[in-house]
């Protein structure tokens, strides 16, 4: 958010109001969406105003994101979109345009599986949907079977402990006696962190 300041984006916080300035768009919210928003808009000449009930950017949402980096979606727009985003976190740097050297977030690619439940008819057309939309976008993914996921992170617990309960079920946390049966495997997810 800082970065985004220094590019000429307003930002109006409690008791930072900004009075007697008028500008062409102002935008509602201050984290990573809304600043992104309005470092575009000023590129293409708009003066802008960002607006937020938190006391500083990116301390409403943008604060309680996972940061996490995944492509595995139903739907090809919304892979697409997280594939581009992808692409977007590999070149942040010259997006805020930031000199060399400085401190800012950056993705770690440690890879990332989407995880299939015990036997599970509709979760297995639920995946089978996955896997050819990562196809149809290029995405880069692999199939993984228990056995895979047992070689390749011998570190994993694979107890399945559906169904979901409430944290005051007596039952929660309780493995089922089965077994996470495979998932989908996505070298170039990760996470974004905070410098």
């Amino acid at each position: 958010a800082a970065q985004l300041q220094r590019r000429g984006v307003a930002c109006a916080v409690p008791g930072h109001g900004v009075v007697g300035k008028s500008y062409d768009v102002v935008v509602i919210g201050a984290g990573v969406v809304g600043n992104a928003c309005a470092l575009e808009l000023r590129r293409r000449g708009f003066t802008t105003l960002n607006v937020d009930a938190n006391p500083s950017p990116g301390y409403g949402s943008t604060s309680s994101s996972s940061s996490c980096v995944r492509f595995s979606y139903s739907l090809a727009d919304s892979s697409r979109l997280a594939w581009e985003s992808y692409h977007g976190w590999l070149s942040w740097a010259d997006y805020v345009e930031a000199p060399p050297g400085s401190d800012l977030c950056s993705l770690h690619e440690v890879g990332t599986v989407l995880l299939s439940p015990e036997s599970d008819t509709q979760w297995s057309i639920l995946q089978d949907r996955i896997a050819a939309v990562d196809n149809i976008v290029g995405i880069p993914a692999e199939r993984l079977d228990a056995a895979d996921l047992r070689r390749r992170m011998p570190y994993m617990n694979l107890n399945s402990y559906r169904p979901v309960r409430r944290i005051t079920d007596d039952r929660f946390g309780e493995a089922n006696g089965h077994e996470i049966s495979g998932g989908i495997w996505y070298p170039n997810g990760g996470y974004v962190d905070d410098p």
